[in-house]
């Protein structure tokens, strides 16, 4: 794709996804639909698929804001720590605060179509801002690009913990990603602080039982 071809693309998909996050502010991502989308962006449904695969992809690629939010928290939270074990405790947590204060963003963008290819979103995050992606450390610059959750999460374990049993590694991430997973579910219309900051602290304290194998 020429460079002219390709700023074109951007800034075609940039009037779909501004026309996007405009429906979601107001009726939430259950209110967005092609059409009611091509409406907004001024243009007609046939010239939105030119750009996106189907309804799914639009609606991931539009919450990349969500997930610059929490990848500024990850770098200021993460900042000079090198200890493996605290790099996954980590971003962890601070993946867990900013999903349950947010559960019907993160549960669809994770969760809602397994197949989706959500390295695409934060591929899409680090072309924009790609100074940022220099901030992290080099084992979780990997893992952003894995296709799903349980590859990227299998991958900084792999990366980071290379003489750990990888059957017991396999266990520890899958069991974790089977608790997140529920508890964002349990969450789902729940906009409570005080109710999200119970789950959060529970959370937590699972982890860190989960995880004692991890423990230097």
């Amino acid at each position: 794709m020429s460079r002219n071809k390709e700023l074109k693309h951007q800034r075609m998909r940039g009037y779909f996804i501004e026309a996007t996050n405009l429906i979601i502010q107001s009726d939430g991502i259950e209110g967005i639909t092609t059409r009611r989308v091509a409406e907004q962006a001024g243009y007609n449904v046939s010239t939105l698929y030119n750009y996106f695969d189907n309804v799914d992809h639009l609606i991931a690629l539009s919450l990349t804001s969500h997930i610059g939010v929490y990848i500024e928290a990850i770098i200021k939270r993460l900042k000079g720590v090198t200890d493996p074990y605290k790099l996954y405790q980590g971003l962890w947590l601070e993946f867990v605060e900013h999903a349950f204060r947010e559960p019907v963003v993160y549960y669809y963008m994770f969760f809602k179509n397994t197949d989706r290819d959500v390295s695409e979103v934060f591929e899409a995050y680090f072309s924009e801002y790609p100074d940022k992606l220099k901030l992290l450390d080099s084992s979780l610059q990997v893992m952003f690009f894995e296709k799903h959750i349980y590859l990227r999460d299998m991958r900084f374990l792999e990366t980071s913990f290379p003489n750990h049993d990888k059957l017991e590694l396999e266990r520890i991430s899958d069991i974790n990603i089977m608790v997140y997973r529920s508890m964002l579910q349990d969450l789902q219309g729940i906009t409570n602080e005080k109710e999200q900051n119970k789950y959060i602290k529970k959370y937590e304290t699972y982890f860190s039982f989960l995880t004692q194998s991890l423990q230097a």
